[in-house]
């Protein structure tokens, strides 16, 4: 007679032999096995930010040639009276002058001169940072001096002089270079003095490349 122990004993032996030959031939056969579903216990979020490329603050220039010459009777005929500053994206510059209090809008586009603000000073250009150094440094212009006037002006990057401009190169008379400003990112420069192709005092401005 067959016990109920023993059945049961045979039944479980056969399960487990069974569910043996299942997971050694799992391997084999290639039979998928359903993926086990985390639960979150804690509320995750995820941020995604657009990558933004890097604005470049000076540009790479090595050459600077004539971009525009104009008058402006605002200009006082004398050494370090002048200066220009430019906006954010370099289209606006504004013209200033400590000697007549002058200020005026230069707009790089149209290459147009807005009407004089008068009756507003500003420190000397070798005191306005920025005028004279680009905004990190690699550009610096300054005068050249011989006997104790500017008779032209040099640019110097990142340490090395790179380009001089003589009066005549400048379209300016002898000894008549009054200022020199660069923008923030080195790609114009200003420079005030009196102008040989109208005798009259006025601005030149430089665009690097």
């Amino acid at each position: 007679m067959v016990e109920a122990k023993d059945v049961t004993v045979n039944v479980l032996t056969s399960a487990v032999t069974t569910l043996v030959i299942i997971f050694l031939l799992i391997p084999m056969l290639k039979i998928p096995v359903p993926a086990v579903r985390e639960v979150e216990t804690i509320e995750t979020k995820k941020y995604y930010y657009p990558y933004v490329t890097p604005v470049a603050l000076e540009g790479d220039y090595s050459t600077w040639t004539i971009y525009d010459s104009f008058d402006d009777a605002d200009v006082y005929p004398a050494t370090l009276n002048q200066w220009a500053i430019g906006n954010k994206e370099e289209s606006v510059f504004l013209l200033a002058d400590t000697g007549f209090s002058a200020v005026r809008t230069y707009m790089i586009a149209t290459k147009t001169l807005s009407l004089p603000v008068v009756n507003y000073s500003f420190p000397a250009v070798s005191t306005e940072e920025g005028t004279e150094i680009s905004v990190l440094g690699r550009y610096v212009c300054g005068y050249r001096y011989v006997g104790g006037v500017a008779v032209g002006i040099g640019i110097w990057k990142n340490g090395d002089l790179i380009q001089s401009f003589s009066e005549a190169g400048l379209g300016l008379t002898a000894n008549n270079v009054y200022s020199v400003s660069i923008s923030r990112s080195g790609k114009y420069i200003f420079v005030s003095g009196k102008r040989v192709a109208t005798g009259n005092v006025g601005w030149v401005v430089l665009v690097g490349s």
